[in-house]
């Protein structure tokens, strides 16, 4: 990620470094649905990603003179559609009908607005963003028997499938364009996906990445704008 910031800030015509750069945003959608399964809270877990994207959005405005919505907003967009989703599979195996049609509608509309508003707003990575957590967490459910597979390889080829999908939709809702055509390298990810044990780290550094992100995006913002003052 800071590999892909440094080259899209100072160095846009280094087109090595944005396709390294390509890597992080898928492992962020991943780690996005898994954070989705484990979550304790749902509207906390959802309330710090979305504030932390208002944020950085608000400052990419400022800085860019346009309106820019961050990936952190995408993922958010996405982490509804997964909440929304996941309802009615709570609601479908607790054989509750009512509740389980409420949140299907609630589902139907939300999805269908918010394909209106990509059409009319650019949000970061756009299809991406959205879709790649949300089929990523079609093969987590605390409700079924097989709940959360432990096999990487089922998670490998699911990602696989999704990133497929999520290129062949952006060619054909997106103008070919230098960041699509390289976005394609991202599909490389699943080399580290597949290396993932299902397993928190020895060391909790979640808070450390919260802060990591907000924090580079202004620093080197800020070097940026010192630089061309000169």
């Amino acid at each position: 990620m800071l590999i892909d910031h440094i080259g899209m800030i100072f160095f846009p015509k280094i087109i090595i470094l944005r396709i390294i750069g390509r890597l992080a945003m898928p492992l962020f959608a991943f780690f996005i649905a898994e954070g989705a399964y484990y979550t304790k809270n749902k509207i906390k877990y959802l309330l710090t990603i979305g504030i932390l994207g208002l944020g950085i959005s608000l400052f990419l405005t400022f800085f860019n003179k346009e309106l820019t919505i961050n990936i952190l907003v995408s993922f958010t967009l996405s982490l509804i559609m997964i909440f929304l989703f996941d309802g009615i599979r709570k609601y479908i195996s607790l054989k509750n009908r009512k509740l389980s049609l409420l949140f299907t509608i609630l589902f139907i509309t939300y999805t269908s607005l918010l394909i209106i508003f990509m059409n009319y707003y650019y949000i970061e990575y756009r299809l991406y963003s959205v879709l790649l957590p949300f089929i990523m967490s079609l093969i987590q459910s605390k409700y079924y028997k097989n709940n959360n597979p432990k096999s990487n390889l089922a998670k490998g080829l699911t990602f696989i499938f999704a990133y497929i999908l999520c290129t062949v939709l952006s060619y054909y809702f997106m103008p070919i364009n230098t960041s699509l055509d390289v976005q394609k390298y991202g599909i490389f990810a699943v080399f580290f996906i597949l290396l993932y044990n299902n397993k928190r780290g020895k060391y909790n550094f979640k808070y450390l990445f919260y802060i990591f992100y907000p924090a580079h995006m202004i620093i080197l913002y800020a070097i940026y704008y010192i630089l061309n003052l000169h």
